[in-house]
């Protein structure tokens, strides 16, 4: 066999593969960009900087078997550039930062195996999908995450001996209040975990069964180390009169119990590691394959040119619809007038007010009756945008660091006073006498609906077909001793002058 020519391919498809690439960061450098954000300031993602340099290290850990392979151009695997150009035009038209990103890494696989062929990407596999580790994901998981640690801590703190009252994501102990908020969900250790248990199973084992054990056994060890870590704080608040446990304690003690035990099970893991294996009849076989290169000189300069174009289309595409939907201006939305029984007032926004930044426009008002009042939150989002789209992560109804308004429970609600398709969400929220309920959904020129998902979807249709992506919350609130109280006056006032509201924001949509 002549293995000459193979360092000759790979000093040909190696520069192709570069420039390939170049082209698909600068393309969607906005994506990027949005990754690297995401990185700098996020204290759970800090770890997406490590994961590109890794990818390098273990493709450079390979290079002795992957030297004697040729690479092969493979022009098929470009087909693969069409879905998730797709699908990263509908992240982009949903503002859905998740699925732009997720589409944009699974390229790279893409444009690896279109430029080495299979033989070289299966080699590649591992550092190839380890690069999904790059994206930011699990913020859905925060939620069951801090059910899970609060009850853990408060079952523990039983077994201490210890009295403690529950209330939803709090634990009240006799000198002391603890809430277990979204940066005690453990999410960071999870996901962190997650990363290193993957990289260290790679380079430990090499049975598949034994991989996937110690992966899927890491994540549980990283869930029961942030069940300890708030146990032990709060333990150590409670022992010494809460002098201790907060502030830079809070930090420096979970770390340590963290450390411990995440440290103690890669330990364990590394007794059972595997011995290096030889070379296998499959590698051999591949080396031995001899491909016929002169045929090859056209696949990689059409390879080269076709992915290029393939990755270029739908960013050029994005910018087209991105330069239509800015087109005009938005007017500003207006509350409408009282009808019936119901007198406009001043509204005290410093009472409670929703979380929602980068509005194109927003109102509010205050509609009172005989029985109570009721308090009316509009926002509008026009030609939304990363940072100015409806439904982000920081746009929500309740602070959950809010000292005042504790959350108490949060279902969708159907009202029969209004009609059957009427089903808010609701919120309900308790200071110390008095609970306020809230009723929200999301409007879209169409239709209104209580879901993130459907309204991502319904956003990213009228995008994509080169229609206005106007979108609202609407948010109803009213305080009273009872909940059922707040409920009736809210149902009261939907079906009074839910038609109006709407009728507000469809004049807001049709405005030239």
């Amino acid at each position: 066999m002549n293995r000459d020519g193979a360092p000759r391919e790979w000093a040909v498809a190696l520069p192709a593969f570069a420039v390939t690439l170049l082209a698909a960061l600068l393309g969607y450098r906005q994506t990027v960009a949005s990754l690297v954000n995401v990185w700098s300031h996020s204290d759970t993602f800090v770890y997406g900087f490590f994961v590109a340099p890794a990818c390098i290290y273990l493709v450079w850990r390979s290079r002795d078997s992957l030297a004697p392979l040729w690479p092969r151009p493979y022009p098929l695997a470009l087909i693969g550039l069409i879905p998730l150009g797709f699908a990263w035009l509908v992240g982009r038209a949903a503002s859905t930062l998740l699925l732009e990103q997720v589409a944009f890494v699974a390229m790279v696989p893409v444009i690896a195996f279109a430029h080495f062929g299979p033989a070289v990407t299966r080699r590649l596999a591992f550092p190839l999908g380890f690069l999904f580790f790059s994206v930011p994901f699990g913020d859905f998981l925060q939620p069951k995450l801090m059910a899970i640690t609060a009850d853990f801590a408060e079952q523990a703190l039983r077994w201490s001996g210890l009295t403690v009252a529950r209330e939803g994501l709090y634990l009240i102990l006799p000198n002391s209040r603890w809430q277990v908020l979204e940066s005690c969900s453990g999410l960071r250790f999870t996901v962190a975990g997650a990363v290193l248990a993957t990289l260290f199973a790679h380079l430990t084992y090499r049975s598949n069964v034994k991989r996937v054990a110690f992966i899927v056994s890491a994540i549980g060890v990283s869930i029961f180390a942030n069940g300890v870590r708030a146990y032990v704080l709060i333990l150590i608040g409670h022992l010494t009169q809460m002098r201790r446990g907060q502030g830079f304690d809070h930090y420096f003690y979970g770390w340590v119990v963290f450390t411990l035990l995440m440290t103690a099970w890669f330990m364990v893991g590394a007794a059972f590691r595997d011995r290096e294996p030889g070379e296998s009849p499959r590698n051999r076989a591949e080396v031995d394959s001899k491909p016929s290169s002169s045929v090859w000189k056209g696949r990689r300069v059409a390879v080269a040119g076709l992915a290029v174009i393939a990755l270029a289309s739908w960013p050029a595409y994005d910018a087209l619809l991105s330069f239509r939907a800015g087109q005009g201006a938005v007017a500003a939305i207006a509350i409408p007038s009282p009808i019936g029984a119901w007198t406009l007032e001043a509204v005290d926004s410093t009472v409670w007010r929703p979380l929602f930044h980068g509005a194109t426009s927003e109102s509010s008002g205050s509609y009172a009756t005989r029985e109570g009042s009721v308090q009316v939150y509009i926002a509008y989002y026009a030609n939304q945008s990363q940072g100015r789209e409806l439904l982000r992560e920081r746009n929500r109804i309740a602070d959950e660091e809010d000292p005042e308004w504790r959350t108490v429970r949060e279902v969708d609600r159907r009202v029969k006073e209004v009609g059957p398709r009427f089903m808010p969400r609701e919120t309900v929220l308790r200071s110390h006498d008095t609970h306020m309920v809230v009723w929200h959904w999301y409007w879209l020129p169409d239709e209104y609906t209580t879901s993130p998902l459907r309204a991502k979807l319904l956003q990213a249709r009228a995008r994509l077909l080169g229609q206005r992506d106007h979108a609202a919350v609407v948010v109803l609130t009213s305080a009273a001793f009872e909940p059922r109280e707040a409920e009736r006056l809210l149902a009261a006032f939907s079906a009074d002058m839910l038609p109006a509201v709407h009728r507000s924001l469809r004049t807001v949509y049709d405005s030239p």
